[in-house]
């Protein structure tokens, strides 16, 4: 997969932070890349994601979540999975 700078697109910009999102015309996949210049000169980060330049706006503005919410999916997903393998043991 070729990304091609020239598309990137400037979500949002702080100071000498620019947050970017590039997409892939080929394949579809994008790159979101935090871009930050200072007296050290530039340096960045990226991941490669399939979400949108508006997706990534999205969650960026929305609310964190914290330990409370990491436990109550882990007792969501463990329910599920205890009520999906009992639901194929009563099949057998």
């Amino acid at each position: 997969t070729h990304y091609n700078p020239l598309t990137a697109q400037i979500l949002e910009e702080r100071d000498d932070a620019h947050l970017i999102h590039i997409e892939c015309r080929k394949c579809g996949s994008s790159i979101v890349g935090l871009v930050l210049t200072g007296g050290l000169g530039v340096s960045s980060v990226s991941l490669v994601t399939d979400l949108t330049g508006a997706e990534v706006l999205r969650f960026r503005r929305s609310e964190s979540i914290d330990s409370d919410d990491v436990l109550a999916a882990h007792e969501v997903l463990f329910q599920s999975e205890s009520d999906f393998l009992m639901g194929l043991s009563q099949r057998t």
